[in-house]
């Protein structure tokens, strides 16, 4: 505008020298034009007072009017004026010349047309351990610059930094937007963008069984592991369910009623309580909500097969795998006993000799001397003969009947004294008496087990003792079932001795192991129960 006052300060300049030929009214009135219209031209600021309804022109032309009558050089005046203006509003100045235009701003490539013309390119979408990762590139010479803006939030003007070198932009997560613009270093393109999906369902979940064959009451358990490239190893939530069916039943998060879990590795435990087959199918639920459905191999359940504990009662028949061959026993005491259970065998399976090894002996120190070891280690021979029928597979120990349930090779303590003068010489060489036959015996009685027809060592050592005898004796079962008494060892009061042998069947008595198993029979005469591991 300065520039446009120049202009019209020198037309009216030029104007003047001609006008002072003139008349003074002519110029006076010609001087309150161009004053008017100087004043008019510096008010005016934009082109809309130039030709708005009060502008430059329009007041130029009612000057014209007004002063029609005025000199030939009033009327080149105006027409000066408005030529002028014309120039103005053309683009030409006093001379015709065109002013400078202003300078033009680059059309950078954006938006989507920027992606439809490979301006701004996204490819190469990768995921791993839960990340994804994108590229970004150009086909143009500006430099690119990203944000990544995370869900619904917004672009930060200030968040814009120069793409890498390798154009990677890495650590994106399901529902990042990544942003990219192109620019010249002093203008910018507007911005093109991409989204990040999850939309691939778990990749894999793996279901390991501690078992595939079990019986009703076994705990069953299930590790299930993850794999998702896009959630990496912690999945979002899981639910799981037991089904008698391996059909796929979806993924309607409602119908796994089992329950939920997050972890990866996680185990789930359950208690087959039922007979069938179970498979366990497992819902995957990743982060972005994309679910998969895994069913495991099948659960198979039986009812248990019969330990000894279970099935198992006093006075049963079973048939034992002994060391030396089966052999048919009674059940002496079951699981309600506090002894364990204990089978004895149902006939003697062996003859044993107790005492001097050779018959009657009068007055033989040897002889008598054997009698008595026999008496004092009556149930230490016993329960060894026993012993070599053991099965260490069905039975923990083997026991001659007559010895201690719980503790078979206890013993009553101390050795026998007497006021007998006759005794003197062999006190504190015969143990004392032992009663723990007295168990035994009478559970056998109970049963009714005691009479099998045959004579049988009871462990059990009995003294009778009188003023003038004393003799010292080991029991047994006659082969009508009574408690019978054998002397080893005989002192009268004349101070004589007597040894004595005698030979009477075995009956071991088993502890059988915890859990071992009954396969079969039905445990009568004729079927005995059968053993297994």
């Amino acid at each position: 505008m300065p520039k446009l006052g120049k202009d019209i300060l020198k037309n009216m300049l030029k104007y003047r020298e001609k006008k002072d030929k003139q008349s003074q009214g002519g110029i006076t009135l010609v001087a309150l034009v161009i004053t008017v219209i100087i004043i008019i031209i510096l008010a005016t600021v934009a082109i809309n007072f130039v030709f708005g309804e009060n502008g430059l022109i329009t007041r130029a032309e009612q000057a014209g009017e007004f002063y029609a009558n005025d000199t030939k050089y009033t009327e080149e005046s105006m027409t000066n004026v408005e030529s002028y203006l014309d120039g103005i509003l053309d683009g030409t100045g006093e001379s015709g010349e065109e002013t400078p235009p202003e300078p033009e701003v680059p059309d950078i490539p954006g938006g989507s047309e920027a992606i439809e013309q490979g301006a701004i390119s996204f490819t190469n979408l990768v995921w791993s351990n839960g990340q994804a990762s994108v590229t970004i590139s150009t086909n143009t010479s500006y430099a690119m610059q990203y944000q990544v803006v995370a869900g619904s939030e917004a672009i930060v003007e200030g968040n814009w930094q120069a793409v890498p070198a390798n154009r990677v932009i890495g650590n994106l997560n399901h529902n990042d937007t990544v942003y990219a613009r192109l620019t010249d270093g002093t203008n910018y393109g507007e911005e093109a963008s991409v989204t990040v999906k999850d939309e691939n369902s778990p990749q894999t979940a793996t279901i390991q069984l501690s078992s595939t064959s079990v019986t009703t009451g076994t705990n069953v358990t299930a590790t299930v592991t993850h794999i998702d490239n896009e959630s990496g190893p912690n999945i979002t939530a899981c639910k799981y369910v037991w089904n008698t069916s391996k059909a796929n039943i979806g993924t309607d998060a409602s119908k796994y009623t089992g329950g939920t879990f997050s972890s990866n590795g996680q185990q789930i435990s359950r208690t087959m309580s039922s007979t069938g087959t179970y498979y366990l199918h497992v819902l995957t639920v990743d982060k972005a909500g994309n679910a998969t459905e895994k069913v495991s191999s099948g659960v198979t359940v039986n009812n248990p097969i019969p330990t000894v504990e279970s099935k198992l009662k006093a006075g049963d028949w079973v048939r034992y795998p002994s060391a030396q061959g089966n052999i048919d026993c009674r059940v002496l005491y079951d699981s309600s006993s506090s002894y364990g259970v204990e089978i004895i065998s149902a006939k003697s399976v062996e003859d044993v000799t107790l005492g001097n090894g050779v018959g009657y002996q009068e007055n033989n120190t040897t002889y008598f001397n054997k009698a008595m070891n026999s008496y004092n280690n009556a149930i230490s021979t016993l329960n060894s003969a026993a012993s070599d029928y053991n099965n260490s597979t069905y039975s923990s120990r083997a026991r001659c009947v007559g010895s201690s349930p719980s503790n078979p090779t206890s013993d009553s303590p101390g050795y026998f004294t007497s006021s007998y003068s006759y005794m003197s010489s062999y006190n504190g060489k015969f143990k004392n008496e032992d009663t723990h036959y007295q168990t035994d015996y009478n559970q056998m009685g109970t049963l009714g087990i005691l009479d099998i027809n045959d004579t049988y060592w009871l462990v059990s050592r009995y003294v009778n003792s009188a003023s003038s005898t004393s003799s010292f004796n080991v029991r047994y079962v006659n082969a009508s079932g009574r408690l019978t008494s054998n002397f080893l060892c005989f002192v009268n009061g004349s101070d004589n001795t007597y040894s004595y042998s005698g030979t009477y069947g075995l009956r071991p008595v088993f502890l059988l192991k915890s859990n071992i198993k009954v396969t079969g029979g039905t445990g009568e005469d004729g079927s005995p129960y059968t053993l297994g591991v």
